[in-house]
């Protein structure tokens, strides 16, 4: 989360399972926090578990790519690459 705070990112990468808070979590707060300062938030999370995959999609009120594993290089540029050039969508 310091990261986040100290550079504003294009896209945001998160794993779901993570050692300190699962990535739901940390884009809650990257989502609350950027949206405060007037900033999008794009991410992209990575599963292994195909049941969070819908979930994962909505994560926040966003529209999130999720992508799961194993993930090939190529769908990873591709995600990366269509988070950049997409307009951010709020899901109602």
């Amino acid at each position: 989360m310091k990261k986040c705070k100290s550079t504003d990112h294009d896209v945001y990468i998160l794993d779901y399972m993570m050692p300190k808070m699962k990535g739901d979590e940390l884009a809650n707060k990257i989502i609350e926090y950027k949206s405060l300062h007037g900033l999008e938030s794009k991410i992209i999370f990575l599963t292994g578990r195909r049941e969070f995959v819908d979930y994962l999609k909505n994560v926040g009120g966003i529209f999130n790519r999720v992508l799961e594993k194993p993930i090939r290089a190529q769908d990873l540029i591709e995600a990366i690459r269509s988070r950049i050039k997409q307009p951010q969508v709020i899901c109602i």
